[in-house]
This record gives structure tokens, C-alpha cells and sequence, in this order.
């Protein structure tokens, strides 16, 4: 049996964490294959500014598939949210009131 999943925790971390969109950047400092998370918009105003200066980085990645899956989760995370929650008012509607617990 799996356990009960406590999605008021995950709603809280997901509004708890930086906004996104997130990107994956692979980290020019390192050698090769080591990659970076950053917030998309920290990103394109360094490159805008043509900055050297490094923005503040989530998470340093030794997988550019890792990377990818982490930079997505901001988004990913929220649009299934947004889905379990249309889900679950679609599931309450058709439910017949004489079948809801009390």
C-alpha cells in the first residue's frame, strides 16, 4: 500500500521556491559536463548585459539530463498540481451526494 500523499506540503514548497521558469546552463568555470540550474530571467539578463558575473545558481548537476529534469521541475510541478486539483473537483462533481462520507 502506498502511503497518502500530502500535497498541502508540496503546494507549500512549490509557492515556497524561487518563481521560475528555471534553465540548465552548462557551467564554463568546470570542465566539461558539469552543469548548472539558474532562473531563466537572472539568465538572460547576464547574457543581455553580456555580465561576466555569475548569477545565483539552484544547483550544480554532473548530468545534463539531471540538470534538464531539475530546471523543468518548477513548471512541471506546478502544471500537475493545477491537474490534480482539476481532477479532483471534476471527481467531486460527479461523485452523487448520497455516496460522499459524512
Amino acid at each position: 500500500m502506498t502511503p497518502e500523499v500530502d500535497l498541502m506540503a508540496i503546494w507549500r514548497r512549490w509557492a515556497a521556491a524561487t518563481s521560475g521558469p528555471w534553465t540548465a546552463e552548462e557551467d564554463s568555470t568546470h570542465p566539461r559536463g558539469v552543469y548548472r540550474v539558474v532562473e531563466v530571467d537572472a539568465y538572460r539578463r547576464r547574457r543581455e548585459a553580456r555580465c561576466s558575473a555569475r548569477p545565483q545558481y539552484f544547483a550544480t548537476v554532473y548530468s545534463l539530463a539531471d540538470t534538464e529534469f531539475i530546471a523543468h521541475s518548477r513548471e512541471d510541478v506546478g502544471t500537475l498540481l493545477a491537474e490534480i486539483k482539476k481532477l479532483k473537483a471534476d471527481l467531486e462533481a460527479r461523485t452523487c451526494p448520497s455516496c460522499k462520507p459524512s
